[in-house]
């Protein structure tokens, strides 16, 4: 594990796995944090491929209404 940048404005943690079974599947999995939200996370697997995904406009918890969730998720 490790952890870079600085806890005022931004900092970045990435995770390698220890255990063999696991390092076959995943090489590397990180993540992005400025202020008071992630803004990234990264996976890059064994073979070498690697999936990205930038997060935008986030909404908290108490941001989204409880019909919206439920929607989003076929409970209505």
């Amino acid at each position: 594990m490790g952890l870079y940048g600085s806890d005022k404005d931004w900092w970045a943690l990435a995770f390698t796995p220890k255990n063999d079974t696991l390092k076959k599947l995943v090489k590397r999995r990180g993540g992005v944090r400025r202020k008071d939200h992630v803004v990234s996370l990264q996976i890059t697997e064994a073979s070498g491929d690697t999936t990205a995904t930038h997060l935008t406009d986030i909404l908290k918890n108490g941001d989204v209404k409880d019909a919206e969730i439920a929607a989003a998720f076929g409970a209505n």
